[in-house]
């Protein structure tokens, strides 16, 4: 498990990365053509991959003329290309390829990916950009093998804009990096995936965004470690981390928010915050579910700071069975899985009743960190409609349940909710809260079988 203050070896050489490559980077200005001469010499270590002219070798690369540049030193790659085709990078020797381009293309074919890097090294984009518009299944804006450390940083962007089945901004077999305000976007109106990742993910005051009705923000299937760390915002509507095997830190002031409801698709449950083995919270991170978990752990939970935030009756205690005729396109969910839910195993299956065995107590909590509940199926079937005043606690449950201060904020015209515990304080307003459908009551364990 993460906890506070353990630094990890690989994440400090890949920041080590990104600083030796933007101050080696040369400020390199667009070539041109004019008059059928060059206008400026082309720097022999830059790669312009806006000028259709542009040679087949320079210093630390050689390009076959198709579309595979083989890097033998650090280089830059510069130019704007909104029309472009797809590229492959091969680094050989652990050498560093610095994207400050902007680059775009649309698919041609299912399986398309527009950026490959393959080999051993650090593909960095500094203050560059990379575009997909996805027209067949399953594109990829970047794909990077194991040995390749990805680093988006200093504002940089990697985008899919999908109009089909299934989309990936990211798809790295090594280590992914976003950092310095920089940005990966998917987005498709049925499933897509910002950042897929086998090896160790950071995000540090950036945005990671699945924006689709089954997406996921980052997603892995290894057993790997991932922070969200700063002021960071990682969304979707499907899952804004879904790796259940991973060891996942929330530090910072970041915000981890899935913003769709549960939903059972292609043998996943969908719709919890965050999916994981091990959950560390800490600072002033907040984290936020609908009728989903905010917090989905099969392992350890470890809460000392922020905010984590789901509709319930409780804050944990929950039961759910996924109907066994659950359409594997995505069937709706309809009870609530309170805000903590701890399953022996993440692997959901249709017809198997699940009963979260969460038990707060100091080994899940320390310092500062609420947990709170609304419960917003009880407001919804009242039998006399009611609202809600300020300060009251309607509704609400806390933990800790003894030294924490909420309730219900009802000025300036929004409704929300405050709490201060400790040096722990703020409020959340949930406008973003009102889920796509009626939700139903949570079913309770029976007494007599688990008392």
């Amino acid at each position: 498990m993460i906890y506070a203050g353990k630094i990890l070896p690989k994440l400090a050489a890949l920041l080590l990365c990104a600083v030796v490559a933007l101050s080696a980077a040369p400020m390199i200005p667009r070539t041109a053509l004019a008059d059928g001469g060059l206008v400026g010499p082309l720097p022999g270590d830059a790669i312009d991959v806006g000028w259709d002219a542009s040679p087949r070798s320079g210093d630390g690369w050689e390009f076959d003329g198709v579309d595979t540049y083989t890097i033998t030193g650090d280089v830059t790659v510069i130019g704007n290309n909104y029309d472009g085709g797809a590229l492959v990078f091969d680094i050989a020797d652990g050498h560093i390829v610095t994207w400050t381009a902007s680059y775009s293309a649309a698919s041609t074919d299912d399986g398309y990916v527009l950026v490959e890097v393959r080999g051993e090294g650090c593909f960095l984009l500094g203050d560059g950009g990379i575009t997909l518009l996805s027209q067949w299944d399953y594109g990829t804006a970047v794909q990077t093998d194991s040995g390749v450390d990805l680093i988006v940083s200093h504002d940089s962007s990697i985008t899919v804009l999908g109009d089909t089945y299934s989309c990936v901004a990211v798809r790295a077999a090594g280590s992914v990096s976003v950092t310095d305000g920089s940005e990966v976007w998917a987005a498709s109106e049925t499933a897509c995936t910002a950042i897929y990742a086998d090896g160790d993910v950071t995000v540090e005051d950036s945005r990671v965004v699945a924006d689709s009705p089954v997406g996921v923000a980052i997603r892995s299937d290894r057993d790997v470690q991932i922070q969200v760390l700063g002021g960071s915002k990682v969304w979707s509507d499907g899952g804004a981390i879904l790796a259940r095997q991973a060891d996942v830190l929330l530090g910072g002031d970041s915000i981890v928010n899935v913003l769709g409801v549960l939903a059972f698709a292609d043998g996943e449950l969908l719709g919890n915050a965050v999916t994981a083995r091990d959950v560390t919270v800490l600072d002033e991170a907040r984290v936020k579910a609908i009728n989903g978990a905010a917090i989905f752990y099969s392992g350890e939970l470890y809460i000392s700071g922020g905010l984590v935030l789901a509709y319930g009756d409780g804050i944990g205690g929950a039961v759910f069975t996924i109907d066994e005729t659950a359409e594997a396109e995505a069937a709706e969910v309809s009870h609530t899985l309170n805000v903590i839910f701890k399953c022996a195993s993440p692997d959901i299956e249709p017809g198997v009743e699940y009963t979260d065995s969460f038990v707060p107590d100091e080994s899940s909590f320390a310092g500062d960190g609420v947990v709170l509940a609304w419960d917003f199926v009880a407001w919804f079937y009242a039998e006399e409609p009611y609202g809600y005043a300020g300060d009251d606690t309607t509704d609400l449950v806390a933990y800790p349940t003894e030294d924490v201060e909420y309730g219900w904020n009802t000025r300036r015209g929004y409704m929300g909710f405050w709490w201060s515990y400790a040096d722990n304080s703020g409020t959340f307003w949930f406008d973003t809260m009102n889920p796509k459908k009626p939700l139903k009551p949570n079913p309770k364990p029976d007494p007599s079988i688990d008392p």
